[in-house]
Formats: C-alpha cells, structure tokens, sequence
C-alpha cells in the first residue's frame, strides 16, 4: 500500500519548529518546487511576449535609451562624465544591464503574492516555486542584454581579455541582495498594492545618484560622500570594472557588501517562508 506524508498546518508552525527544521524544510521546499517553477516561468514568459510586435527586444529599449541619453548629453557638454578608460557607450551600457537585473529582480519579486494571491490560497504548493520564475525571467533578460553588449564591443573595437569574463560571477551578490530585496517587500506588497510603483520611481532616482553609467565622483563631494555608503554601487560597479579593465579600487567594500547581502538574503527567504501563510489569509 502506497503511503502518503501527512501536512499538518497550523499557525505559527515554522516558529514552533525550531530554527535548524525549518531550513531544512526550505531547502526541501526548494528542490520540490524547481520543476513548478520552470514551468510557471514557461508561462511567465510566454504571457510576457506573446502578441508583441517586437517580443523581446523591448528588453533592450531602456537601456538603449538611457545611454543613448546620457552619450548625446556629454557630446553636448551639457554635463561631464569624465574620464573612462574604455568606450563610454560600452561602459554605460554595461552598468546599466546590472542596474537592470538588480531593478527587474527586486521589481519582479516583489509583486508575486499580488499576482498569484487567488492562486496560493486555493492550492497546497511549495511557495518557493513563486520565486523561480521571476528570476529565471530576469536572468534571461539579462542574457539578452549581454548578447547586445558583445556586438557593441565589437562595434566599437573593444575587446575584452577573455580572462575577464570570469568575473561575470560577481554579479552573484547583487543577485542574491535583489532576491533578499524582493522577498521582503512581496510580502509588503501583499498588504500595499502600491509596492511595485514605489520600487519603480525609487530606482528612477537611485540610477542618478549611483555611479552607474559615470565613474565614481570625488569623495570630497556631496554624491561622492553618499557614494561611500550606497551598496548598490559596490555590487554593480565592481563587477563591471573587472570585467572591463581587470581591475577595481573597491574590492574590500564589494567583499563586506557581498558577506552582508548572503544574510540579507537567507534572512528574508525565511521570512518569506515564516510569514506567507499569514499574509496570503489578508489578501
């Protein structure tokens, strides 16, 4: 005779449990839901692009444009860039495809109970599964931007050391930080339906303020004082240096800023598992 596990819910379950259960029941939970997740993300994506005139390329209209914008305003001389040891339009456009994953990442996660609310109320599943598709969404958009970073490098005749492209893997903590993110305000978000629009406005404003697509300002300045403390700019700027030059005068701080964002991120996965079950019952 077949046996069947029994679930038993009750409030509070994950808090009674005890602390070392309960991560072994979320890394359970997450290899359960990998094969739900890739199939909520064939779905995801199909919804996304389907009946598009130009499908996926709409991933590499922003960030098109914000080069482009900034690349006309310092021809211009309408404002200063500065100095950069590699063709601005391949540099900007660079920073700016991390500044996207870590916007769309954030974004995207923060706005899965809004969406799938109805959907995790009335089915038994491992909540884990939620979390997949948006990331493989933003790990495939980011892919696609970086096709288009290589046909720019080439436009432009620069060629990277192929040495380099191993540093592509330090995006990992700004992945893991946007996950850390995410996770925390979806169940924000859950309650206030308005999240998603505060995250979007919010990084409108961060991506002038955070050395993305200009190099670090002078510390004696009122952005460089702020730059100092935005952790945005370690995870995003260090890998691009390394990937374009080789090299970075801000590895230690990357390093303290990667060590923080792992327990941001294990910090918020248990949050997320601790409170879902709660917030889904006010939705």
């Amino acid at each position: 005779m077949q046996r069947y596990r029994k679930n038993i819910y009750e409030p509070n379950k994950y808090i009674k449990i005890g602390l070392l259960k309960v991560w072994f029941i979320m890394f359970r939970d997450l290899k359960s839901a990998i094969s739900l997740g890739w199939r909520l993300f064939l779905r995801d994506f199909r919804a996304k692009y389907e009946q598009q005139v130009f499908g996926v390329l709409w991933v590499l209209f922003i960030p098109l444009v914000a080069v482009l914008s900034f690349t006309l305003l310092a021809n211009a001389s309408i404002i200063n860039i500065g100095e950069v040891e590699a063709p601005y339009t391949v540099y900007a456009f660079l920073g700016v495809t991390f500044w996207g994953l870590v916007q769309t990442l954030i974004t995207q996660e923060a706005g899965i109970l809004k969406i799938a609310g109805p959907f995790v109320k009335q089915i038994n599943f491992p909540r884990e599964a939620l979390i997949i598709s948006p990331l493989l969404i933003s790990l495939l958009d980011f892919v696609i931007k970086l096709v288009l970073f290589v046909f720019i490098c080439i436009f432009y005749q620069y060629f990277i050391n192929i040495s380099h492209i191993l540093y592509i893997f330090t995006i990992i903590p700004a992945i893991l930080f946007s996950l850390g993110i995410g996770l925390f305000l979806s169940i924000i978000g859950a309650i206030l339906k308005d999240v998603t629009n505060i995250i979007t406005y919010m990084f409108q404003f961060l991506l002038f303020i955070t050395p993305v697509m200009y190099p670090k300002p002078q510390q004696d300045s009122i952005l460089g004082k702020i730059t100092e403390f935005n952790p945005l700019y370690y995870l995003i700027a260090v890998p691009r240096d390394l990937i374009l030059f080789g090299k970075s005068d801000s590895l230690i701080p990357y390093m303290y800023c990667s060590a923080i964002t792992l327990f941001i991120f294990l910090f918020a996965w248990k949050f997320y598992k601790v409170s879902i079950e709660r917030i889904v019952e006010k939705i």
